[in-house]
């Protein structure tokens, strides 16, 4: 019983440490505008996308966290995006509700470079469940939970607040067109996010939401056997507590795989390392020039809780629509009076 209990503590002393953080996803890269506002639209097309994460199963109180987000490129060189964000956290039932809009603007565009900003508004409601808390006076070394705790809730268990993030992303090309292989297509960029800091606390003294950095970059190299390596890395950033992973997808037609590692932080020392991440996944063509991609990641957990977590689960499905573009009936009179010359890119 008592070991039960320790385990439980460290638990809780593990999340309290990440209690004021954002959910991450290993899948970062099927889902872009979660972390950056500045990548809406910067493919063609439409694209909806679905991400579920099942966050160390066998711990009481899983941790899990689902995403819906769409994008679509739209006149004049911009983009319009939406997201809803849905977590649950630990025994206390903190849920978090988040649902958004963002905006991107592409100053500069040629054929083998594009240059994007994006800004992005939510609105966040966060609720708890007080009931479910254990407190330590209600403890017995013997017989476990068995007391009434002196602790008295706030008089509320939900905050609402608006929440703002921004961001620049670049994209460019290296390679002949003309080339069966040797083409390569680069993508970085930057977000942040919680510009106001918000106060997302339940008591009247809680401090407001840290500020989060996001740095990203990933790169389309088509070989000449026509195997496609699709390296990257993201680097999170929010207050104390920082991530680093980095990794390489391979896509040979239907299926593609990849293997990630993730850090802690860019140190990496052996004591700092927390998982590696097991990508298989699906890519199935529809009709010309749209696609559905389906993407299931497995984190096996090498940190201390490797024995207690059982990893962690993420799925992904995302459909790729390149032949829309939103008010096209205005894009097309355009087009008539301007020429733009779109981007070649090497893609799943």
């Amino acid at each position: 019983m008592m070991k039960f209990f320790k385990l439980f503590f460290a638990l809780l002393l593990i999340h309290a440490d990440v209690f004021g953080q954002d959910p991450n996803f290993s899948q970062f890269f099927h889902n872009p505008i979660y972390y950056n506002p500045a990548n809406v639209a910067l493919d063609n097309g439409l694209r909806v996308r679905g991400n579920v994460r099942n966050q160390w199963g066998p711990i009481p109180g899983r941790f899990n966290t689902g995403c819906f987000s769409m994008d679509a490129a739209g006149i004049n060189k911009t983009g319009l995006g939406i997201i809803a964000l849905s977590n649950n956290e630990g025994e206390g039932r903190l849920r978090t509700m988040q649902a958004g809009l963002m905006y991107s603007y592409r100053p500069v565009e040629t054929k083998n470079f594009r240059l994007q900003a994006g800004f992005g508004a939510s609105f966040v409601q966060k609720r708890i469940d007080w009931s479910r808390f254990v407190f330590s006076d209600q403890l017995d070394e013997v017989f476990g939970n068995v007391s009434a705790t002196s602790f008295i809730p706030p008089g509320t268990d939900r905050v609402v607040y608006p929440d703002f993030n921004a961001g620049v992303s670049a994209r460019f090309n290296s390679g002949k067109v003309e080339e069966k292989g040797g083409k390569m297509t680069t993508t970085i960029g930057a977000g942040f996010h919680h510009l106001t800091r918000p106060k997302d606390a339940f008591v009247s003294d809680g401090n407001r939401l840290p500020l989060k950095m996001v740095i990203h970059g990933h790169s389309n190299i088509l070989s000449y056997n026509g195997v496609i390596y699709s390296p990257g890395f993201i680097y999170e950033r929010q207050s104390n507590f920082t991530t680093f992973q980095v990794g390489i997808n391979m896509y040979k037609n239907p299926v593609y795989a990849g293997f990630w590692f993730r850090n802690r932080n860019l140190n990496m020392q052996g004591k700092n390392y927390d998982s590696f991440v097991f990508v298989l996944g699906l890519n199935s063509f529809m009709a010309h020039q749209r696609r559905a991609k389906f993407c299931y990641s497995y984190d096996f957990t090498i940190s201390r809780l490797k024995t207690s977590s059982f990893g962690t689960h993420e799925f992904s499905v995302v459909w790729e629509l390149n032949d829309i573009v939103t008010f096209s009936r205005i894009e097309k009179n355009k087009r008539k009076r301007q020429k733009t010359r779109f981007l070649e890119c090497v893609d799943f």
